[in-house]
């Protein structure tokens, strides 16, 4: 048996990889509870990744302080409205973006910029939202979940557990048949046809047009509900087995209306909760003797059944840890 802190192996280009460096099989089981894998992550992701670090404030002089990735970050509003940043540890500059009115930090100050990344995502989310820069940070949550921080983003590349694990969302919400989710650069977009009043099932209320989501690699996303809210999740994490979700929620008001608190209840009490409980089943089940990985499926229409997206991130996750090897 392997030592607990020895890194465990990882397929290379041209050794269990396709020829577009895509992995057929599932990361390695131990990678979602190995410390040596872990560390490597944090060093091989995210310190170099962009990564979310709150609503942007007005442009002022003075200081604010946000924590990124697990660690604390100054940001320092010049005369001019100009952001910098400089990591509190290490005391050196961080780079600093905003994306949808949004703030991101890269520990690496020297990182490609993240609109050159993103630039489509974010005509796809301002289209989406016309409103966006009047939002309000309107409400927000923390969850502390006994799972790995890529196993948390695995169950939100795919929803082919949907049918089965969000049935309340379903039957009321999503015409789960049309969810498809499209690979970018630099994201991934999610879109589903929602429920029209009047259809079989379909929650009241105003006829929606879609829901749409957008997930940056490597632990952000950002969705569009057709009330015209936007919610942001921010993956951070802390521990092999121990992440902890940011959920915001951004309004037109600084606090959600009734039907707008409605839908964030809804969605916190059974869709998110759902999703916990399946990502804190699967962490279990990954330390099964039985168990080192698994082969993705992947269909050629890219159907909401498909683990493509699933597929990507992990290719993502191989070949920025095989960058510091």
């Amino acid at each position: 048996m392997r030592p607990v802190d020895e890194e465990p192996p990882l397929p290379r280009r041209g050794r269990g990889l396709d020829p577009d460096g895509r992995p057929p099989y599932s990361l390695p089981s131990r990678s979602y509870y190995d410390p040596a894998a872990h560390r490597r992550e944090m060093s091989a992701i995210f310190e170099h990744a962009w990564l979310y670090a709150g609503a942007r404030c007005p442009p002022r002089a003075g200081r604010l302080r946000v924590e990124v990735g697990g660690r604390e970050v100054t940001l320092e509003y010049g005369e001019n409205g100009a952001l910098r940043g400089r990591d509190r540890e290490r005391d050196a500059a961080v780079a600093v973006e905003a994306f949808c009115g949004l703030l991101f930090v890269n520990l690496d100050a020297g990182a490609a910029p993240l609109h050159e990344a993103v630039e489509e995502a974010e005509a796809e989310i301002r289209a989406a939202a016309p409103r966006l820069d009047a939002l309000h940070l309107a409400h927000r949550r923390h969850y502390e979940l006994r799972a790995n921080w890529k196993n948390v983003v695995d169950n939100y590349s795919e929803c082919y557990h949907c049918p089965v694990a969000h049935r309340g969302f379903i039957d009321g919400h999503s015409q789960v048949a049309t969810y498809s989710i499209t690979i970018h650069p630099g994201y991934h977009h999610h879109s589903s046809a929602a429920k029209r009043r009047g259809d079989a099932g379909a929650a009241a209320g105003p006829s929606p047009k879609a829901l749409g989501g957008w997930y940056l690699w490597p632990s952000t996303a950002l969705e569009v509900y057709p009330t015209g809210i936007v919610s942001v999740l921010a993956v951070v994490p802390r521990a092999p087995e121990h992440s902890t979700l940011i959920i915001e929620w951004h309004c037109a008001r600084e606090r959600p209306t009734p039907a707008e608190l409605a839908v964030i209840e809804f969605l916190h009490d059974t869709v998110r909760s759902e999703d916990f409980a399946i990502v804190e089943s699967v962490q279990r089940g990954l330390r099964s003797r039985s168990f080192e990985r698994g082969p993705l499926m992947v269909d050629a229409e890219r159907s909401s059944m498909s683990e493509h997206a699933v597929q990507d991130f992990q290719a993502r996750v191989l070949h920025a840890c095989e960058r510091v090897r």
